[in-house]
């Protein structure tokens, strides 16, 4: 998997901001292209082409913008996979403590 923004196959043209349309054909991907902003393929991200957020396709990682938008999606997904775990596992366990007496002295 390649960064898009790194595609040998398709020319990557860096807008300085984050806006909501694709700049000058970087929605074109290949097969191997993944979303920075995702860290998913093409094909599962939701934003690739923009729409009600900026344009996933025209992300690089060069521009301070795009790298606090992927630090913050990546929190993101933290947080609902530790909230799905919390679901399955509701109890967290105990911490062990050693030197606790057992009472069977």
């Amino acid at each position: 998997m390649i960064n898009r923004a790194l595609c040998p196959l398709h020319p990557f043209h860096a807008a300085e901001r984050p806006v909501a349309a694709p700049v000058d054909g970087n929605e074109a991907a290949c097969p191997n292209c993944y979303c920075l902003i995702c860290d998913a393929r093409v094909s599962e991200c939701g934003h690739w082409r923009g729409g009600d957020a900026p344009a996933h396709c025209n992300a690089h990682s060069s521009s301070a913008l795009w790298r606090q938008k992927r630090i913050n999606a990546k929190r993101q997904r933290t947080r609902a996979v530790r909230a799905a775990q919390a679901l399955v596992d509701p109890q967290p366990a105990m911490p062990f403590r050693s030197g606790l007496r057992s009472g069977l002295g």
